[in-house]
This record gives structure tokens, sequence and C-alpha cells, in this order.
């Protein structure tokens, strides 16, 4: 997986996690306005803003500030002018910030220009710190191949990386307390992240081995192997009729699941208690022809499927065929 140059030597293990999202590309954004006539599923929510999913101030840990910093970031120097969220640990988004995103948001998000990173550029990738962006900027995708699946694995692994900004951020913050800028100048402020970067690249590879790591290291391994239950339960936060198909919300509203309309039939079946080959086979039963030998798996990993302890989706009832 591809970490910041600060983190990654202390997350080898993370190395060979694949993760990149196809289905999700930043130069060709896919939840960009289309043609109507090139839309499938009219209804679905676009983003609209230039900065699409970058509507969202990051925090930014004082280690890889000062890596974009050193990478000649101007970005960085120009949040900076402004002293609301800039702290020792890092630059946050300030009090107005926070305040505008929490309440908007939930109805805006992509869609609200006053929300734009502070870091966002036109470009391919739209963001100026790319190589030193922070965990929830790399591990958030509209869609994903593997959908809830995907979802659980970025999950843990988001948990694990910031979980390590905040460390380095708050040793950083201790080891280099006497430069901290008593007043708030940019050149001082900068000097202090760039120090905290170098203070970063002077430690030991296994500086962060522990009992907390290895255990948020298992997390990550445990979602990557999770298989498919016998008796799953469905998972599904919404559902919309689409002429002769159906979409199913599970773990994102940006990244619906196409299934036929006799769906229902099978999930209607899939009560937590009941073996999947048997509700199939009801299923098959009820609609009269077969179902699809990698439907259950598929809406497994997708999200629309969970083991009976992990659901916090909707009850499902069985519908007419």
């Amino acid at each position: 997986m591809d970490l910041a140059p600060a983190l990654a030597r202390f997350l080898p293990e993370l190395a060979d996690l694949d993760e990149a999202e196809p289905l999700a590309p930043c130069a060709q954004c896919v939840m960009a306005p289309v043609p109507e006539e090139a839309r499938v599923g009219a209804g679905r929510v676009r983003f609209t803003a230039r900065a699409r999913c970058c509507t969202y101030h990051p925090r930014l840990a004082n280690v890889l500030a000062g890596g974009a910093l050193r990478d000649g970031s101007p970005s960085i120097r120009a949040r900076l002018v402004d002293p609301d969220g800039v702290t020792a640990l890092g630059i946050a988004p300030g009090r107005d910030a926070a305040h505008r995103y929490a309440q908007r948001t939930a109805e805006t998000f992509g869609r609200d220009p006053t929300l734009t990173c502070p870091y966002w550029v036109d470009g391919p990738l739209g963001c100026s710190i790319h190589r030193h962006r922070n965990a929830i900027c790399r591990t958030w995708s509209c869609r994903r191949t593997h959908g809830g699946r995907s979802a659980r694995v970025t999950e843990a692994v988001k948990h694990l990386v910031y979980d390590l900004e905040a460390q380095l951020a708050e040793e950083a913050a201790a080891a280099l307390a006497d430069q901290v800028p008593a007043t708030h100048d940019v050149d001082a402020w900068v000097a202090y992240f760039m120090g905290c970067a170098d203070w970063c690249d002077a430690l030991p590879d296994d500086a962060f081995h522990g009992p907390r790591r290895d255990a948020m290291i298992e997390h990550v391994t445990a979602a990557v192997t999770r298989p498919l239950p016998l008796c799953p339960t469905p998972s599904l936060r919404a559902w919309t009729p689409r002429g002769d198909h159906m979409e199913l919300q599970s773990w994102s509203p940006y990244d619906p699941v196409v299934a036929p309309l006799w769906v229902f039939q099978l999930l209607g079946r899939l009560d937590g208690q009941t073996p999947w080959p048997e509700a199939v086979r009801a299923t098959e039963a009820a609609i009269g022809h077969p179902v699809p030998p990698d439907l259950v798996a598929r809406l497994w990993w997708r999200g629309c499927l969970a083991e009976p302890e992990d659901d916090e989706g909707e009850g499902i009832e069985i519908l007419p065929p």
C-alpha cells in the first residue's frame, strides 16, 4: 500500500497490500457530472464542486507537514498564514472550517466549494501534498471493486496509520518542544515542521514496534482474510428500483450494487441462521430459474451481506416474486 514516506518504513507489513482502486481514478472522477443520457441511475448523487471529494480539510501531522514543505509545497506555507488550527502537533482545520464541515457535509460533501481543501490544486491528482497526505485521504474512496470487503480492510488500515501519525506527532512535539514558535510566524512554523520531519527520519525502523501496533496489524490481516460466513445476513442502508434492476446501497451511498429485482427473494431468506446454499435453493424454487453461482459471494464482497453480529443495516422481509 502507498504510504507517506515518513511512515512506510514503520509499517512494512502494508507494503504488499494492494488497495489501488481502478473504479475510482482521481484523474477521471466517476462522481463528476456526466451527460444525462450517459448516466446509469440518473438519481445518483454527483459531485459538482471542482475539488469533488477534496471538499474536506485534513488533519496533517507535523511530520507530514514537514515532509511536504521539504518537497517544496507552497500550499502548506499559504495555509500557515492563518494561525487557526496550527499547533505543535500539526495543522488541523480551524474553528470556522471545522464548524462549516460539521454543519454541511452530510448534505453537501463533494458539492460545496467553500469546503475545498486548502491543499487542493488543479491537476490529475488534485492534491499538492499527495505524497504526504494523511490516513483519511489515503484510504477514502467513493467506489471499490470489492465494495464492503475493501472498505473493511481500508478502515482497519486507516485506524492503524492514523494512530501512527498521532503517535509520531506527539513524540516529535515533545522532542522539539524548545523549537515550537512562541508567536505566530510563518517562517518559524516552516522551520519547526521541517525539523519534525528530520527528527522522524532519524528514528530507527522498529521505533514503534509493540503490542498495540501488533494488535492493529492483526486487525488488518483479519479484515483481508475474512471469509464468506455460512449464515450471513443482509446489510443494506437503502435500495432503489431502476427499471429492470435494483440498486442496493451497502457500505457507501456513492457505490450502489446492481442486482436483479428478485434479489430480495434471496436476501429475505438470509436471516443469519439459514445456510446460504439452502437459501439459494429455496430462492431458485421460488423464482423458477437458477441463481447465478457467484451471486452470494459477490454480495458478500460488495458489503451487502454481513456476519449476523456485525450487521448495522435494515431488516429485510421477503417480497412477492
